[in-house]
């Protein structure tokens, strides 16, 4: 029972950890490229498309990332997992600061 809970503990809190970094992460994700179709004056459904494209090619990278960091963290336990993704992501420049 108790390596039930411990389990159940275990996922609620990597989803917190990984829900946390994606809403940080895709929101700089999109001012980013915002930013650039800007930069490259872009206008109206231009503007749009090249949001769109950079935005689907980040979401991509932030998974690979994301996946990678949680392969390497495995066999720790809760504290050292979270702090070693946090960490990872961070290496990655996916970091949800």
């Amino acid at each position: 029972m108790n390596k039930l809970f411990a389990a159940a503990a275990l996922a609620l809190a990597v989803t917190a950890v990984h829900a946390d970094t994606a809403t940080s992460g895709r929101q700089a994700l999109v001012k980013r490229c915002q930013a650039d179709a800007t930069a490259q004056a872009r206008k109206g459904i231009a503007w749009q498309e090249q949001v769109n494209a950079c935005v689907k090619q980040g979401k991509a990278a932030q998974e690979a990332a994301a996946q990678a960091c949680s392969s390497q963290a495995q066999g720790r336990n809760d504290a050292q997992f979270l702090q070693s993704q946090k960490d990872c992501l961070a290496r990655a420049g996916q970091s949800p600061e």
